[in-house]
């Protein structure tokens, strides 16, 4: 049977849901359940940015406070979602060292990786790109966003990246869990944020 070789940049890595109602909204900073839902499906980028934060500085802001700063940088754009520029801004202000970025294939994703860095990827909700809706409509390479930490190589071969997905109905499956590479290149547009 042969090995796998994991190498994992966060290796502490607190995980956090993009789910704004678990435990319950008022635990994660929300003054009311409207708001709560208004933004459970709109949480993944300050979901990531939250572990990030709360990993690498060892701070503890509540979903709903990055929510707003991040309103107040004007890193929310609505209609559309996150802008990684905005996230960016948002990580920096928190002392995380992050930059807006597009890569130009999955080769150049893994270079970072090994350069001891890690970055928010933008993908497809789910990891479904390339495949078909029920409308027979290919999945956009983009709308959710995760956290690719690190790679595992079989047969001497990276085979997988390590990802955390904070969506609230896959994610804690997805806490730190291996994904093939062509998943992911299926499924990502390219643009990132480093840290």
């Amino acid at each position: 049977m042969a090995s796998i070789k994991i190498e994992d940049n966060l290796p502490g890595l607190v995980y956090k849901s993009q789910d704004t109602l678990d435990p319950d909204p008022f635990s994660n900073g929300f003054n009311s359940m409207e708001d709560a839902i208004f933004w459970r499906d709109r949480a993944c980028g300050i979901a990531c940015a939250h572990m990030l934060i709360n990993t690498l500085q060892h701070r503890q802001e509540s979903i709903a406070a990055l929510i707003h700063h991040g309103i107040n940088l004007k890193a929310y754009i609505p209609n559309i979602g996150w802008s990684h520029a905005g996230l960016a801004k948002l990580l920096q202000e928190y002392g995380v060292q992050a930059i807006a970025h597009k890569l130009h294939n999955i080769q150049s994703l893994i270079e970072v990786l090994k350069q001891g860095k890690s970055a928010i990827l933008s993908v497809t909700p789910g990891l479904r790109g390339g495949s078909h809706s029920e409308k027979e409509e290919v999945f956009p390479k983009s709308g959710h966003l995760i956290i690719a930490h690190g790679w595992a190589i079989e047969k001497h071969t990276i085979s997988d990246l390590i990802i955390t997905d904070p969506d609230y109905e896959n994610g804690c499956s997805r806490f730190k869990m291996k994904c093939a590479l062509e998943i992911i290149d299926a499924s990502w547009g390219k643009r990132c944020i480093i840290f």
